[in-house]
């Protein structure tokens, strides 16, 4: 009974994560074609010695992302724009994250834990500071919780950010030793032609949405500046021709 309520909440919590990864409303998966697949499933035995489960999501939004059930998803927009080999580095790419435990050295691994333990001993340090200092200019006790509030969500941020920036470079270069160093980049460059061609689109629409959008956008950067989750594609390109 236990075992059969988890499931359904791990399912209910994957898909909306991939509703709101892939910007979609209904989840419409479909199957690799099966050709293709056995190919794939050969390529991962060979690499890790193991499969996960590969599926594509009807979006516009070009994307990939491995689910915490360890299931991979391609955008069909993605999909289709990619060659096997290319395809293939993205698999690659999002197989890294589920392995991540296993891939990551563990100086990587000490490092975070020890910027943890510095986030929990640092954060009520620096919110007391602020919040005194917030107090002397007069500021009423709303505006001062608020700032707080955003504050400590920045601070908080800090290590989720540095982990998921250095996972993305790793699970370029495992991609890369994997399938190859030429596919990679040449998916980290469609990918930037895609995202700057959604960017132009979605910015096509009524001035007043244009209105609402920045502000939304604004109070979005506001919050998480410059706390990110990904290296720039440009940075990852760098890093994976360096040497």
């Amino acid at each position: 009974m236990l075992r059969k309520f988890l499931e359904k909440l791990r399912n209910k919590v994957e898909e909306c994560e991939i509703k709101f990864f892939f910007g979609v409303r209904n989840v419409n998966v479909k199957s690799v074609p099966e050709k293709e697949f056995a190919k794939i499933r050969r390529t991962m035995m060979k690499k890790v010695g193991k499969t996960f489960p590969v599926y594509i999501i009807e979006s516009r939004v070009a994307n990939s992302k491995a689910t915490i059930l360890n299931k991979i998803y391609i955008s069909s927009r993605l999909y289709n724009q990619l060659s096997f080999k290319e395809r293939l580095a993205v698999i690659f790419h999002e197989i890294a994250h589920i392995e991540m435990d296993r891939i990551l050295p563990q100086s990587f691994k000490r490092v975070m834990k020890i910027s943890f333990l510095l986030q929990l001993l640092i954060t009520p340090i620096v919110l007391y500071v602020v919040y005194s200092f917030l107090l002397s200019l007069g500021l009423s006790l709303f505006l001062i919780y608020f700032l707080l509030l955003l504050i400590c969500l920045r601070v908080i941020l800090i290590p989720k950010s540095l982990g998921s920036m250095i996972e993305e470079i790793f699970a370029d270069r495992f991609a890369k030793e994997k399938i190859g160093k030429k596919f990679i980049i040449v998916v980290l460059k469609k990918l930037k032609k895609a995202y700057e061609e959604l960017k132009e689109s979605s910015f096509k629409i009524h001035f007043r949405e244009k209105i609402i959008l920045w502000l939304l956008q604004t109070g979005f950067y506001l919050l998480l500046w410059p706390f990110k989750t990904h290296p720039s594609i440009k940075e990852r390109i760098r890093l994976l021709t360096s040497k």
